[in-house]
């Protein structure tokens, strides 16, 4: 039992903790690729070469990484019973500037891709740290779930080690008390025996006299 419950209470914190490290590894990648997509469309712009094909493969690992991100929060709002309203908030904001900025760079505006691009920074800080903050409770839930499962071992141990020579004691008490009254109702029976055939004997005996 105590194995069970603290493993249920281990498993959906770390559930949680996974998918916190799982979205900020996501973050961290789109980050990288719009950063990588803009700075090459710069490049592009400014010296005349074709970058297209990394562009469009930057654009596509920042889609695929976004989604992951989508993916791992949804998760853990699952798991959690809902997003604190910071990270919900900086989410919202970090999705809708990384698809901004793959817009303008599709539409040739750089300008503006890379002033989104120099946003997208300091939304990248404000969602990994809400996702640090979710990260950190869940893995001190993890940690306080191990107290807990330990403690409820702990007990259950005892009350394995008490309790099970406790109720064998009591139960050998009983049946000896059992037996002795057993054995006493017997001796009585015997007496009554022996008493009834004496006086059968000394009715039969004064009858013939």
């Amino acid at each position: 039992f105590s194995i069970a419950f603290g493993t249920r209470q281990v498993s959906a914190h770390a559930n949680a903790l996974h998918n916190a490290d799982e979205a900020l590894r996501a973050a961290t990648v789109i980050r990288a690729q719009a950063g990588m997509a803009t700075h090459l469309a710069t490049l592009e712009q400014e010296f005349g070469f074709d970058a297209t094909e990394g562009i469009d493969l930057a654009v596509s690992e920042s889609t695929i990484a976004l989604n992951d991100l989508s993916v791992s929060l949804a998760e853990l709002e699952k798991q959690t019973g809902g997003l604190a309203p910071r990270l919900a908030g900086a989410m919202a904001e970090f999705e809708t500037t990384v698809a901004a900025i793959g817009e303008q760079i599709e539409a040739g505006d750089v300008g503006l891709a890379q002033a989104e691009a120099e946003a997208l920074d300091e939304e990248f800080r404000e969602l990994t740290g809400a996702i640090v903050v979710e990260r950190d409770f869940q893995a001190s839930q993890v940690a306080a779930a191990n107290q807990t499962m330990g403690r409820i071992g702990d007990l259950v141990r005892f009350l394995v080690a008490f309790l099970v020579p406790t109720a064998v004691i009591m139960l050998y008490r009983e049946l000896s008390q059992r037996q002795q009254r057993q054995s006493e109702l017997e001796v009585r029976l015997e007496s009554e025996q022996e008493l009834g055939k004496a006086r059968d004997e000394f009715v039969a005996n004064a009858s013939h006299e």
